[in-house]
């Protein structure tokens, strides 16, 4: 009898292993054909270690096939690679793009992470915070749990203008002391007061006297030309800079506009939907509901049906007030 049991067994687990060869098999014939669910599914098989050996360098290769294919979730998932650095080198850059073009498209995730990636992007022109601050604020419409994350992104800001305040209020206080010991000039040809005077002549001593002010006030000019050149050059520098900072601000400032409006398109689809789920419940039409008096008649007609204990349930009743509520308001509205 244990012989024939430890045959079966063997029968069983040599099915299951030529199963699941096939799969795989079968799997990378249909992914190196380009067929994008078959990528994402291979890249998952790679990535989890199911019926195969855990490789996420493959798992990255199969899932950027298939997001190149535009398989919505293959994108997803590599743009976490690739924000974390699994199976290739972190590159935020590239993660921020995918990120950027699933979220235009309404995905629910996508703004959270790109507020994160934003929060602890390093310091450049793009100013991080601002653009961390605006996806947090997106990401708020889809998991409430961004609202901690926009709350800490507003507190990091203070903190850094409170920061830049205090530096700027320093290094004005530390140039108003330059310019208070630079008005004493020591000229470093002049002989001690102490040495005695080996010209008697009131002429030769006007004569050095005028020397030693028209070397001082050479001096003094070449100071003040060479101060005022290293100002200038820095004025150019820093136009320069603010010039790029602002063409970037541009460019960021139309593609958060182009984002909110495809966010604001997104709500209105989905608040006319309610409203017609919300009308359907009473009989009505979306484009023709009666005034408020007559709906409330409805809804008392309705409630007779609906109500726990008329035959009714209390999710039918949750479901008819909230569909009350729903034309209602959009009665207000107009």
């Amino acid at each position: 009898m244990s012989i024939i049991v430890r045959i079966i067994t063997a029968l069983f687990f040599f099915s299951a292993s030529f199963t699941q060869a096939d799969t795989i098999t079968g799997l990378t014939e249909k992914a190196q054909q380009q067929d994008p669910q078959s990528q994402y599914l291979l890249a998952q098989s790679y990535d989890l270690g199911v019926d195969v050996e855990a490789n996420a360098d493959n798992a990255f290769y199969w899932y950027s096939q298939a997001a190149e294919n535009g398989h919505i979730k293959a994108q997803l998932k590599l743009a976490n690679f690739l924000a974390s650095g699994i199976g290739t080198e972190k590159n935020p850059q590239a993660a921020i793009r995918w990120y950027s073009q699933l979220a235009s498209r309404g995905n629910p995730t996508a703004p959270l992470e790109l507020a994160k990636i934003y929060e602890h992007y390093p310091s450049s022109t793009l100013s991080p915070l601002d653009l961390a601050e605006v996806w947090y604020q997106v990401a708020t419409y889809y998991d409430d749990k961004a609202q901690d994350g926009y709350s800490r992104i507003l507190e990091a800001k203070f903190n850094a203008r409170r920061e830049k305040q205090i530096s700027e209020i320093e290094q004005l206080n530390s140039a108003f002391s330059e310019e208070e010991s630079s008005d004493e000039l020591i000229d470093p040809n002049r002989a001690p007061t102490s040495a005695p005077l080996l010209v008697t002549s009131d002429y030769l001593s006007i004569s050095a006297l005028l020397i030693l002010l028209c070397g001082l006030a050479i001096t003094v000019t070449k100071v003040r030309a060479k101060r005022s050149h290293k100002e200038n050059e820095q004025n150019r520098a820093l136009e320069a800079q603010i010039k790029s900072k602002n063409f970037t601000i541009k460019q960021q400032k139309r593609q958060l506009e182009a984002m909110f409006r495809e966010v604001k398109k997104y709500q209105a689809s989905k608040d006319v939907q309610k409203l017609k789920i919300a009308c359907a419940l009473f009989g009505y039409s979306a484009n023709s509901i009666p005034p408020p008096k007559s709906i409330k008649i409805r809804y008392k007609q309705l409630s007779k049906i609906y109500h726990p204990d008329l035959h009714g349930s209390d999710d039918e009743m949750k479901r008819l007030n909230a569909s009350l509520k729903t034309i209602l308001q959009n009665v207000t509205k107009k």
